[in-house]
């Protein structure tokens, strides 16, 4: 039934952000560990976490990006690009252009919306956005310490 299914969807993409939450989660801790000992192992690992779990947040293929992407409709996939297109110009972060990218290819191309819109999914999805650009823009980058 188109419930099962939606309510599937649903499932799939709170299963596949599950995944970059409990990474935000380390990333969270190592940042911290980061701020607390500039110039330790601890920026390395703190921007390692947060890029990887960013990558992983890219809208396509098998990445839980797409997986959470599969749940938002066409409307909240514009806004999410807008927001990480706003993120990218605040941070600075290249990884953002990709997910843009890859965001872009989703709205633009190849046109697979969720039918209706999963509220829950957008807000967990934006809240990631907006902790690891937080992040990336708190770790002392290269030069930075």
């Amino acid at each position: 039934s188109l419930y099962e299914s939606r309510k599937n969807v649903a499932k799939d993409s709170r299963i596949g952000l599950a995944g970059p939450l409990w990474g935000a989660g380390a990333a969270i801790a190592a940042t911290a560990m980061a701020i607390a000992f500039p110039g330790s192992a601890w920026v390395a690992i703190a921007r390692t976490t947060a890029s990887i779990n960013l990558f992983n947040l890219t809208p396509v293929w098998m990445l839980d990006g797409g997986r959470g992407f599969r749940a938002l409709d066409r409307q909240q996939r514009l806004y999410w690009l807008g927001l990480a297109a706003a993120i990218w110009y605040v941070t600075g972060a290249g990884l953002f252009i990709l997910l843009m990218l890859g965001a872009a290819y989703r709205i633009f191309w190849k046109q697979d919306p969720a039918p209706t819109p999963d509220m829950g999914a957008f807000l967990e999805f934006v809240g990631l956005l907006v902790v690891f650009g937080t992040l990336l823009k708190l770790i002392p980058g290269p030069g930075q310490f």
